[in-house]
């Protein structure tokens, strides 16, 4: 449409030329006249001059010349029948034609934010204002590097009684903090407690492990990415820390290598001379055994008061695990009991528990020991070993046991041989065939 007006302005400025052209062509024709009838009326005749031979190049270019001319001069139409036909033109029909032929213009591109405008920060939000408005602010610091100020913001966000979601979400943005700051054991704590609320909080478990890489934990590290990986099996971010993982895992063991192979030996004048006496039992030393022995009688008089304390607990004052976690806790604290563990397990949906969670191995090796201990002629444990064999990431638990421990879960299996709901959890510790 803007062509077909520029088009149209071009012509109206043709028009108006050629009709200067055309009154200055008329001038001259007049004054060619008039010099014409004076000359007749003086009968002076004008010499002829014969105009010289063009050569047909000449002629091609003149041609050349003409019709480039021609474009911008309006058609051989009179002056009048031209405006004439411009009373017949409908401008609102031809501005309806062009419009059809238009083509569909591309989608205006996105908006850039402006300086200065109001910076709009996603993620989990709360019926708090104040909550959300310290969380966005935490966010904000956070994107500029300043990670002390946004782990302050974040653990103020925390004192405001967040749900359970947003707990999850704060304790995990605090463990990311200390990442970045560099303290590898608050980063772990931290993570921690994310996963206590939601085991399967991914980037939670992502942030542990890197935390645990830092710290040398490398097979603790692995249980967690694997772990990751089981609930987001597609995601590449957990492909790579593993690698980054087994990477800084045999650096750590090629330097441990180096500094036995490569330790010098002290020179024979350096070493010093220590008088061997005999070894006998000092008063100190005497002190420190019997200070290392009430030390042991007050640890298990604790544990007697600890075990005497749940007994007088009812199972039904305890809330049912809504997690694994939770019931790893419970299950600490009913561990002395045998009758008292078993009744709250029997009112749980085990089934339903470890379908919707992962499993550490030191709880997998817990519950082992416990049906070793109480459950290994009871029908109970098939159902209890069965709900584990469900469990999202049991197959990465075990696959990272050690040899011994996959032994000991064997034997317990042996005692189970007739139970072929069990048939899922004997195949995973088969050993691979090479």
């Amino acid at each position: 449409m803007a062509d077909k007006a520029i088009g149209i302005q071009n012509q109206i400025r043709n028009n108006a030329q050629s009709i200067k052209d055309y009154i200055s062509d008329l001038e001259r024709w007049e004054n060619e006249i008039n010099a014409l009838d004076n000359s007749l009326s003086e009968k002076k005749a004008e010499p002829r001059i014969d105009k010289p031979l063009r050569s047909s190049l000449q002629q091609e270019e003149e041609s050349k010349t003409k019709k480039e001319a021609s474009k911008y001069k309006r058609d051989e139409t009179n002056m009048f029948e031209y405006y004439k036909a411009w009373d017949k033109f409908d401008a609102d029909e031809e501005l309806k034609q062009l419009d059809e032929l238009q083509p569909t213009l591309p989608s205006a591109p996105a908006k850039v934010a402006l300086p200065r405008s109001k910076v709009v920060i996603k993620g989990g939000r709360s019926n708090n204002s104040d909550l959300d408005r310290t969380k966005d602010q935490a966010t904000l610091a956070f994107t500029t590097k300043d990670y002390t100020k946004a782990l302050e913001l974040y653990q103020k966000c925390l004192d405001m009684s967040p749900n359970d979601e947003m707990q999850v979400i704060l304790f995990s943005n605090c463990s990311e903090c200390f990442l970045r700051l560099n303290k590898y054991n608050e980063c772990e704590n931290y993570a921690d407690k994310a996963l206590s609320v939601n085991t399967s909080h991914t980037k939670s478990l992502v942030r542990r492990s890197k935390a645990r890489k830092m710290l040398g934990k490398f097979k603790l590290a692995t249980e967690d990415l694997n772990a990751a990986s089981a609930i987001e099996p597609k995601n590449a971010i957990i492909a790579q820390e593993l690698l980054k993982v087994e990477k800084r895992r045999k650096k750590k063991i090629e330097e441990i290598i180096n500094e036995m192979t490569n330790k010098t030996r002290l020179a024979k004048f350096d070493l010093a001379s220590v008088p061997v006496k005999d070894v006998n039992l000092t008063e100190p030393a005497q002190k420190k055994i019997v200070e290392i022995e009430e030390e042991k009688a007050s640890i298990e008089k604790i544990q007697d008061l600890s075990k005497k304390a749940t007994e007088s607990i009812p199972v039904q004052s305890i809330p049912l695990p809504k997690t694994i976690s939770e019931l790893q806790r419970n299950w600490a604290m009913l561990s002395n009991n045998k009758e008292k563990l078993k009744e709250y397990l029997t009112n749980i949906n085990l089934n339903e528990l470890f379908m919707k969670g992962g499993i550490e191995s030191d709880f997998l090796m817990q519950i082992i020991q416990t049906i070793h201990d109480y459950f290994i002629d009871d029908s109970f444990s098939t159902k209890l070993l069965e709900a584990i064999s469900k469990c999202k990431n049991i197959a990465s638990v075990l696959k990272f046991l050690t040899s011994k421990e996959k032994l000991k879960i064997t034997e317990i299996l042996q005692n189970f041989s007739g139970s072929p709901e069990l048939g899922p959890l004997r195949k995973l510790l088969e050993p691979k065939q090479t």
